[in-house]
């Protein structure tokens, strides 16, 4: 077997170490030490930290693409238990991890979106290739009346995959996995299907003064989301939306 070529073995460094400690605190020298090459190398190899990073974020696509073929693209299994089985699949991976990296793609996003055109329309890309499986499965769903349908496919992957980096930012920071496992829990009672006509949420405003939390009133089926839970799904949002993809700019218009 071939020996790795020295761009590989930066490669292999450098996802390990911006996975952990992220983009800013990582020194090319740091880089090169772990790859255990000489200095001289990185820049033999690359460009810039900047094209580097995006280079990386590739390779940790990768894998986390590996897991979307084997889970929401296995057309074997019902639509729903496709999208559970993705984050059993991440589960199994963090869990023994105790969560403490989160996902590259949030990180990256938080650190880079506003600093690197280049990053930026790479992470764009890297969220278009998880919200598209997401939202193939969901459309399945509703077509077989398993999922609700007030809410496009499309939006609805948008929000879980927001929720789940708002899960996994939480768990980064508690260095536990309760965040991801309520998000788990809680995701069924998002999208399934509707029976009775949704309680519209109202936004807040001083005319609301006294009137009861709409957060604390998301019900489907009789189904109640947590405070926290709802939380989730804000701070994943914003992870998402900060300088990499307008939320409102994407749902605009649509029904």
């Amino acid at each position: 077997m071939s020996r790795p070529s020295l761009r590989e073995k930066i490669l292999d460094a450098g996802i390990a170490l911006l996975h952990k400690r992220g983009y800013f605190a990582c020194g090319v020298r740091e880089i090169t030490e772990a790859a255990g090459v000489p200095l001289g190398s990185f820049t033999n190899h690359f460009r810039s930290k900047e094209m580097f990073a995006a280079l990386v974020l590739d390779r940790y696509m990768d894998g986390l693409l590996e897991i979307v073929a084997r889970t929401l693209r296995d057309r074997s299994r019902e639509p729903l238990a496709r999208i559970a089985s993705y984050f059993d699949a991440v589960e199994g991976i963090a869990g023994p991890l105790e969560w403490r990296f989160g996902c590259m793609v949030a990180n990256l996003g938080l650190e880079l979106s506003m600093h690197s055109g280049m990053a930026r329309a790479r992470l764009m890309t890297a969220l278009e290739q998880l919200t598209n499986p997401f939202a193939e499965a969901i459309r399945e769903a509703q077509e077989r009346g398993q999922a609700r349908t007030d809410i496009g496919a499309e939006d609805l992957a948008v929000i879980v995959l927001s929720g789940w980096h708002g899960a996994l930012l939480r768990a980064k920071v508690e260095q536990r996995g309760d965040a991801p496992l309520m998000f788990a829990r809680t995701l069924p009672l998002l999208l399934q299907a509707v029976t009775d006509e949704p309680e519209k949420l109202q936004p807040h405003g001083d005319d609301r003064r006294g009137a009861a939390n709409p957060l604390e009133d998301v019900d489907s089926r009789g189904g109640r989301l947590r405070r926290d839970t709802v939380s989730l799904w804000i701070s994943g949002a914003s992870a998402d939306c900060y300088g990499v993809v307008p939320l409102a700019g994407r749902c605009a218009g649509r029904a």
